[in-house]
């Protein structure tokens, strides 16, 4: 495993968390479609797990894979993201959910997700 391998696992466990932090709290961009979040961070974040990759590509710098997945009530759900390295960020180069094969950051979704996972981003990279 190489510094950048590290990295980036320790990234997606903050990225996790942060994003069960804004699942307690309430997101504003979907502020109309959630109900509220009645449970402890600690119970929410029990919900998940995750798993990321390293995907080869010519660069020297990787693109790397996360599949974040929730279990809930007997019902799962899973998200993958690609990320790669630029300097001292991460960015978000893909977003899919698994369950409705549907594009985060497409034109339909991207303006709700886009700001979502950006802010879930900036918060794990500050912490």
């Amino acid at each position: 495993m190489t510094d950048q391998d590290s990295e980036f696992y320790a990234f997606a466990e903050r990225f996790v968390r942060h994003y069960c932090k804004e699942i307690v709290t309430g997101s504003p961009e979907f502020a109309n479609d959630q109900e509220p979040c009645e449970q402890p961070l600690n119970e929410v974040l029990a919900e998940f797990d995750f798993h990321t990759t390293a995907i080869p590509d010519d660069s020297s710098n990787r693109i790397y894979g996360m599949t974040m997945q929730r279990s809930s009530a007997g019902v799962s759900d899973s998200w993958d993201f690609a990320f790669r390295r630029d300097g001292e960020k991460w960015t978000l180069l893909s977003a899919m959910a698994n369950r409705s094969k549907s594009d985060l950051l497409d034109k339909v979704y991207g303006p709700s997700f886009i700001p979502f996972l950006n802010r879930i981003i900036r918060h794990t990279a500050s912490s």
